[in-house]
């Protein structure tokens, strides 16, 4: 196995990239944020992987800006060796160009299972330090149906989406781009109610939106706009919500209930096989009370790895 840097044109030409993260459109809208971006490409007779770096004060970071990346295969067909030998050869390549360290935050299983299952195998085996497991929770579209749905709920969460049912909430997914700032309006109250930093601003949001297929959506009580949701469509069968929250003030409707059950209708007709929520907690320390809200509304747990190795 052989690796060569190439220009993001090369790697853009080269394959489609499953996860949006790590395509060329998405780290050349970032690129601002490290020092420089790096495009490789791992090859025997054919091409085999691609892999998208950001380099900052003498460390690698896969990802540099999003929740996850990975080795992406080129082909369809591949094998465990010839991964490892692909980090393999990315640890000797990165120990001659005197990088100090490299982190890869992997993406939960379900995007792409063989991937992220071999490179934990990997990484683990090449001496990659397990800096952290995120708590990660995503709803199984495949295992929902609206009949059973509810049977999986804490009987609190039944109680809510019950009310929030027969509080005569609408929800109505953005089509202009006044409804889509009035989405993120939403969010940014949220955040600023509870003091939780909101990373992307609504420039940062346009911009990202303009290359990644997503959806906005608004749950109104009276024609006043109570939650939202921001939803980008990661790769063919995983939508991510990248944001949602409700105004406090409202509690009482229940909305965040209904904007779940509504997404899980949305996506599942769609034809996506699972709505990934995020993490629940912050570099591996859970916040409880997320980790018990989204068990109770009936999503699946898994882990997020971070894993990183030095060679100073």
């Amino acid at each position: 196995m052989k690796i060569k840097e190439v220009s993001c044109e090369e790697y853009q030409n080269l394959f489609q990239s499953k996860i949006i993260f790590d395509s060329a459109d998405f780290v050349e809208l970032n690129k601002y944020k490290v020092e420089q971006v790096h495009y490789y490409v791992f090859f025997d007779r054919r091409k085999r992987f691609g892999l998208a770096v950001g380099e900052e004060r003498g460390n690698f970071y896969i990802p540099f800006s999003a929740p996850f990346g990975i080795i992406e295969p080129i082909r369809k067909h591949w094998d465990i060796h010839m991964l490892e030998d692909s980090i393999r050869l990315l640890d000797e390549y990165i120990k001659e160009k005197n990088i100090k360290r490299i982190r890869f935050i992997l993406p939960p299983p379900f995007y792409e299972k063989k991937v992220v299952a071999a490179m934990q195998n990997i990484l683990f085996r090449c001496d990659y330090r397990l800096l952290w497991q995120d708590l990660s929770y995503a709803f199984n579209l495949g295992a929902i149906t609206e009949r059973n749905y509810t049977v999986g709920l804490s009987q609190a969460a039944k109680k809510n989406l019950r009310i929030a049912k027969e509080s005569g909430l609408i929800i109505k997914r953005c089509e202009t781009e006044k409804e889509k700032e009035l989405s993120y309006n939403v969010i940014a109250a949220n955040r600023k109610e509870k003091g939780y930093p909101l990373r992307m601003s609504w420039e940062q949001v346009s911009q990202t939106k303009k290359i990644i297929s997503h959806d906005f959506f608004v749950v109104y009580k009276d024609k006043i706009a109570i939650a939202s949701a921001i939803v980008f469509r990661v790769c063919n069968d995983v939508a991510q919500v990248i944001y949602w929250g409700n105004i406090s003030k409202y509690n009482n409707y229940k909305s965040i209930n209904y904007l779940a059950y509504e997404l899980i209708k949305y996506y599942k007709k769609e034809g996506f096989d699972y709505l990934d929520i995020g993490p629940s907690s912050e570099c591996g320390i859970p916040n409880y009370g997320l980790c018990d809200f989204k068990d109770s509304i009936g999503c699946e747990l898994s882990v997020k790895c971070c894993f990183e190795k030095s060679f100073e």
